[in-house]
C-alpha cells in the first residue's frame, strides 16, 4: 500500500515577456525529462545506487495531481510503495529530502557537490553520495537536455518545489551549463536575416546569407512593440526572396571547441 504522499510541484513561467503558450510537445518532453530525473535522483538518493533506466526503479512511485484550471502549475506526488522506502523517507524528514534534492540538481546542473545546510541527516548522505555525483551526471544527460525542452524552444522556464519551497529552476542561465556555452565579453551589432521567428517570445533564428546555416537567438530584455514589428518585417522579406539585412544588438555565445551556438539579443534595428 501507498505512504502518504509528499507533493511536489512544477511551474511554467515565461523568462520574458508575455505567456506565448506552452507548445504540446516541448511540455510533454519536458515533463517526461523531470520524470526521469526525479525518479532516478529519489532512487539515489535513498538507496545510494544508481539506475540506468528510470523503468528499473521501485520502491516508490510519482504521480499527477489534478493541475489547476487557467495555470501552468502542475502538482506531481511522491508516494513510497515499499515498507523500506516509507521508513527511509520518514527517517530522513522533509528538510533533509529538501536539502538533497536542490543538492543533487546543483550537481547535475553546475557539478557542485556541497550544499549549505544544518541538516545532519542531509549532511550524512551528501558526504556519501557525493563521489558518485559524476557518474549520476552522465547517466542523467540525456534527460536533463530533455527538461530544458521548453526553454530551449520556446523560451520558458520550468521551477521544480517540494511543497512550496523551490528546490530548482531550468531556465537560459542552466540550459548554457549543461550544453557547455559560454558567454562573449563584449556585445557586438550584426546585420543579417530573420529566418524563423516566434511573434510570442521574440525568439528566433538568424542566418548572415540567404539559405545560409542558420543560429537561434533569445531575447535578453523584452523587446518593444517596434522592434518586434521590425523582426516580423525581415522574415516576412525572407521568406519572399526579398533580402534586406536587420541590425541585432546581441552577445555571442560559443562551445568550449569556439564554435557560434547562439545569440543573445539586446536590440533590434533597421
Amino acid at each position: 500500500m501507498a505512504s502518504a504522499a509528499i507533493r511536489l510541484r512544477l511551474k511554467f513561467e515565461p523568462e520574458v515577456g508575455q505567456f506565448p503558450g506552452l507548445d504540446h510537445y516541448h511540455g510533454a518532453k519536458t515533463q517526461l525529462g523531470y520524470a526521469k530525473l526525479l525518479r532516478i535522483l529519489i532512487n539515489f538518493i535513498l538507496k545510494q545506487e544508481i539506475r540506468k533506466k528510470a523503468t528499473a526503479v521501485d520502491g516508490f512511485e510519482i504521480r499527477f495531481g489534478l493541475s489547476r484550471h487557467g495555470s501552468l502549475v502542475q502538482d506531481l506526488y511522491l508516494y513510497a510503495t515499499q515498507p523500506e522506502i516509507q521508513e527511509a523517507l520518514r527517517a530522513l524528514g522533509q528538510n533533509a529530502l529538501y536539502d538533497l534534492l536542490k543538492w543533487g540538481f546543483g550537481g547535475l546542473v553546475a557539478g557542485a557537490t556541497a550544499v549549505i545546510t544544518k541538516n545532519r541527516q542531509a549532511n550524512k548522505k551528501i558526504a556519501a553520495l557525493s563521489r558518485d555525483v559524476a557518474e549520476l551526471k552522465k547517466v542523467l544527460e540525456p534527460a536533463l537536455k530533455e527538461a530544458h525542452s521548453s526553454v530551449r524552444e520556446q523560451g520558458i522556464k520550468s521551477s521544480l518545489y517540494l511543497k512550496s519551497r523551490k528546490l530548482y529552476e531550468f531556465n537560459q542561465i542552466s540550459l548554457r551549463r549543461i550544453e557547455g556555452v559560454r558567454p562573449e565579453p563584449n556585445t557586438e551589432v550584426v546585420e543579417v536575416h530573420i529566418s524563423k521567428l516566434n511573434g510570442r517570445t521574440g525568439t528566433g533564428r538568424l542566418v548572415f546569407e540567404p539559405q545560409g546555416r542558420s543560429y537561434s537567438f533569445y531575447p535578453a530584455t523584452e523587446l518593444t512593440g517596434e522592434e518586434m514589428a521590425i523582426l516580423a518585417d525581415n522574415l516576412n522579406k525572407y521568406v519572399n526572396e526579398t533580402f534586406v539585412k536587420v541590425k541585432l544588438k546581441v552577445r555571442k555565445f560559443t562551445t568550449a571547441a569556439g564554435k557560434l551556438a547562439f545569440y543573445d539579443l539586446y536590440s533590434v534595428s533597421r
